[in-house]
């Protein structure tokens, strides 16, 4: 394993499921999904089925005790092999682990319902330990997890991955900060919104095919 405790691979992502408005019956596609920590939300909110893809062999057993088809290997592998077009993918922490996260977006579309919602959390290298620790300590030191995981390929900052999102083939149509204490979202309500920018440990999105509307059409 890439990390050594599988208790990694069991977080729960609700807040950024909280994003899509279940109405039951979804076929779910979890990119990265670890060991199946969503399946209790998942199920909860009666979903037709949910299909994992991980890396890591021994977490992606433990996958297949709670979702229905769990893949080995990463997204650029499996994305054409589904057992069925997705309506709501989950990459949670996903694109800053992958070579090419423009490809594995566009592939997305060609696989997905034609009004999949793609629900995105990255972490935000515009945080202020990473701006702490580059512009007064002048390092930069790679850690077991968190913003600056040493298995990280890509970094975004809240620009940077609505840009990579919408060339990319994807409308946002909501954004959120994810704060680690009440005192932080307290803060940035009183700077307006301004202070998400450094005190967001990640961005949360939920996201469109573009060209695709609210009533249906494209």
């Amino acid at each position: 394993m890439s990390h050594s405790d599988i208790d990694y691979y069991r977080q729960a992502r609700d807040e950024l499921l909280d994003l899509h408005p279940w109405r039951g019956g979804e076929h779910v596609l979890d990119l990265g999904c670890g060991a199946g920590a969503n399946a209790p939300y998942l199920r909860g909110r009666g979903v037709a089925s949910v299909t994992g893809v991980e890396p890591v062999p021994a977490v992606a057993a433990a996958a297949g005790e709670v979702y229905d088809h769990v893949l080995v290997g990463t997204a650029e592998q499996h994305l054409q092999a589904l057992p069925a077009r997705p309506d709501v993918i989950i990459a949670a922490d996903v694109l800053e682990h992958t070579v090419a996260p423009d490809v594995v977006l566009r592939d997305l579309l060609g696989v997905s319902a034609t009004d999949a919602r793609l629900l995105v959390s990255v972490p935000n290298a515009r945080h202020h330990s990473v701006l702490r620790m580059l512009v007064l300590r002048g390092e930069w030191r790679y850690q077991d997890e968190g913003i600056m995981d040493r298995t990280h390929l890509r970094w975004f900052t809240r620009s940077s991955i609505q840009e990579l999102l919408t060339s990319s083939g994807w409308t946002v149509e909501e954004m959120r900060p994810k704060f680690n204490t009440p005192r932080q979202s307290t803060w940035d309500r009183r700077t307006l919104g301004r202070a998400a920018e450094f005190l967001s440990e990640q961005w949360l999105l939920r996201c469109r095919p573009t060209g695709f509307t609210r009533d249906g059409s494209s």
